[in-house]
Parts: structure tokens; C-alpha cells; sequence
């Protein structure tokens, strides 16, 4: 699937794939992250919600993790597809020594 929105320079269409590229790499970019398994992107009227799973470092603390995930994937998201980010769902898959 992909979304679409208009704007002065026209019809702007991005795939869920470019999507999850964008996700993932947003994630991989935060402190502690040390993989992203797998993403999921949903698109409905222009807006986007993402379920992510990632690898975390052992000893990293949880709560600012997460916080710093989603809002480095929303901030990108946003900007990239200048739609806005409904929710993002942080799924802990395993957690390994660095």
C-alpha cells in the first residue's frame, strides 16, 4: 500500500516500504539500539502508525529508550512523508550484550 497528500508541488505518493525504511533507520539511530527485526507500517486517510521490533543492549535503561525511539521515528516519519504519526508501537524482542 502506499498514501498520498497533495501540496504545492503536487501529488506526493510513499510506499509502506519507504516507510519502513525510514522507521527502522530512525530507530537504528538511537542509543542502545542494536537491531531492528522487523517493521510494520499502517496507512489510513494520510496518517501513519507503525509497530516496530528492535534488539536492545543489555543494561539500557527501558523507559528512555522507548521514549527516544519514538519520537526520533515520528520526528523522521513526519518530515519525510509530511503525514502525521498516530501511533507507535515498541515491541522488545531480545535483549543482548554489546
Amino acid at each position: 500500500m502506499s498514501v498520498s497528500t497533495f501540496n504545492l508541488y503536487g501529488n506526493i505518493i510513499v510506499t509502506n516500504q519507504a516507510l519502513q525504511t525510514v522507521a527502522a533507520n530512525a530507530s537504528l539511530e538511537c542509543y542502545g539500539i542494536l537491531g531492528v527485526k522487523k517493521v510494520r507500517i499502517w496507512t489510513s486517510k494520510n496518517k501513519v502508525a507503525v509497530s516496530i521490533n528492535v534488539v536492545v543492549s543489555f543494561g539500557v535503561s527501558i523507559d528512555p529508550l522507548l521514549t527516544s525511539i519514538r519520537s526520533a521515528v515520528k520526528y523522521k516519519l513526519e518530515n519525510f512523508a509530511g503525514m502525521p504519526v498516530v501511533f507507535i508501537n515498541v515491541k522488545i524482542v531480545s535483549i543482548k550484550k554489546s
